[in-house]
């Protein structure tokens, strides 16, 4: 019969197996070739990230008109890790490697949760389960380019881990500065993963509340985590110098919470049509370990906190409201969370090596299916490298992205994969501005609001003349569409310099100054 221990896994000190740890290089390789090969990253959101640690690196540069456009905000706090990495990384190297740098920093402190997690089973059970792990980092948050919250999430475990060793051994200096450094770091990446550690540091705390010194060495980590996270918020809020936006509450449509969190086994598709291969190799992963698992049902020992960890994550997944104030996707980014917990838990099943090598070898399969969509939306992001060859530097440009999806992941979902391209003229052209703003106040760069730029509404809701009135600010109007009707209608007040793919560039005749 399966047991529920009911502490944290903690102090198992396991040697591991060579086969596991094999393989466990193998897939860490595997995950990384991607992201080394192809020059452009298949993240929505990971171009802004580029631009935004490109700026500050280069913001006192002559060479670039960022001053006239852009203000810092140089608060040290959520997502400074992030571009505090970034600029570390450029200042060796091209901003387009250090961006790679940090993704790669992504998939090693992901093989590090792995090795960790995998010390707290026994020495005769390999948990071959762990390996999902690998596949689940290319989820949905990470297609979306949410490269601060993805960096958080190995950091997320990590402190949880950490938490329930500080807890159940005695302090330590080295366990102190551990468990703080782990906290900082979790902290300087993404507020919404201290939120989660918090919530899951309280469900363990819970689990232990009958064993007071553990339930109070628990507790005290979680207390000091909150203080300066709820200080922080606060002076977050009164000292931000940007502009203000009304905070909202909004939820997604069920279908789309079920399809969203389903897409990580369909191949990254739902409503336009499944990969049949994606989903054969999940069918066969979790078949075999079901199949074991019912097997020697007697063996299974379930820890009881990931199951309860687990069962929050799906629940805030669920329950939480998809937009709040400056978050889009908020309950949303507790899928790949849930995916770490699902693999944690079925690493529980004990698998013979024959079946724990096709597991992985299953598992390494899943991880080239994601290398094939690397490989299918880096040619869709290349399309605009001719538009930026014919583009000049420290210019003024419009960005009119009528049809920002891609053919390759579900367009329903991923509806604006190719929304923050623009930004590569910012990268590899260099200098300019676009109208775009940055509405979250923590981010550490924002448009100056005293040099506001026009922004349009859609197309048909304007007449020829505003359209006119606005496009005259601009040096260049870059448009993605996937019909030919709206380049003919802003031929009229800018000629059209060169299509590519669904890219179509235009030039007003005016110069790189500024209004």
């Amino acid at each position: 019969m399966a047991s529920l221990a009911l502490r944290f896994p903690g102090n198992s000190q396991a040697l591991l197996d060579r086969s596991f740890l094999m393989w466990v290089v193998v897939l860490t390789l595997v995950c990384l070739w991607p992201l080394w090969w192809y020059r452009f990253l298949p993240m929505q959101d990971y171009p802004q990230h580029l631009f935004i640690a490109y700026v500050l690196s280069t913001f006192g540069s002559p060479d670039f008109n960022w001053q006239q456009n852009y203000e810092l905000n140089s608060n040290w706090s959520a997502y400074a890790l992030t571009y505090g990495l970034l600029r570390l990384f450029a200042a060796f190297t091209n901003i387009e490697v250090a961006g790679k740098l940090l993704t790669s920093l992504y998939i090693l402190l992901m093989t590090a949760v792995v090795l960790r997690a995998a010390r707290y089973h026994s020495v005769a059970q390999i948990p071959w389960a762990l390996l999902l792990i690998f596949p689940f980092t290319f989820n949905q948050t990470y297609f979306l380019g949410f490269q601060s919250y993805l960096l958080s999430i190995p950091l997320l475990f990590l402190a949880l881990m950490g938490l329930g060793d500080f807890a159940s051994r005695p302090v330590t200096l080295r366990s102190a500065l551990y468990q703080s450094g782990i906290l900082f770091l979790l902290f300087l990446t993404h507020p919404f993963s201290v939120l989660t550690y918090l919530v899951f540091g309280l469900a363990l705390a819970l689990f232990n509340f009958s064993n007071r010194e553990v339930f109070r060495k628990t507790v005290i980590p979680l207390l000091l985590v909150t203080a300066v996270f709820v200080v922080w918020y606060f002076i977050s809020a009164i000292q931000a110098n940007t502009p203000k936006y009304d905070w909202a509450l909004r939820w997604w449509e069920g279908k789309y919470i079920a399809s969203f969190y389903f897409t990580m086994f369909t191949g990254m598709r739902w409503f336009n049509g499944i990969d049949f291969y994606a989903v054969a190799l999940w069918s066969a992963v979790f078949g075999l370990l079901l199949f074991f698992a019912v097997r020697a049902w007697k063996h299974v020992q379930i820890s009881a906190p990931i199951a309860a960890f687990l069962a929050l994550a799906l629940l805030g997944f669920i329950m939480l409201p998809f937009w709040m104030g400056y978050y889009a996707y908020f309950n949303l980014r507790l899928a790949p969370v849930s995916y770490v917990l699902l693999a944690w838990l079925f690493s529980s099943v004990r698998l013979p090596r024959a079946a724990g090598h096709i597991c992985a070898a299953l598992t390494v399969a899943l991880v080239v299916i994601s290398i094939n969509l690397h490989a299918k939306i880096n040619g869709e992001t290349e399309q605009i490298l001719p538009i930026l060859a014919k583009m000049e530097k420290n210019s003024a440009v419009l960005p009119l992205l009528l049809d920002s999806r891609t053919a390759v992941l579900d367009a329903d979902i991923f509806y604006e994969l190719h929304s923050q391209d623009h930004y590569y003229y910012h990268l590899l052209v260099g200098g300019g501005v676009n109208p775009l703003p940055f509405p979250n106040p923590m981010l550490p760069l924002h448009l100056r609001q005293d040099r506001p730029w026009p922004t349009p509404k859609a197309l048909e809701q304007l007449v020829p003349y505003i359209w006119q009135e606005v496009i005259s600010k601009y040096r260049y109007v870059l448009v993605r569409t996937d019909t030919t009707q709206p380049i003919q209608q802003l031929s009229q007040f800018a000629t059209v310099v060169i299509q590519s793919g669904p890219w179509t560039l235009l030039e007003t005749g005016r110069s790189n100054s500024h209004y």
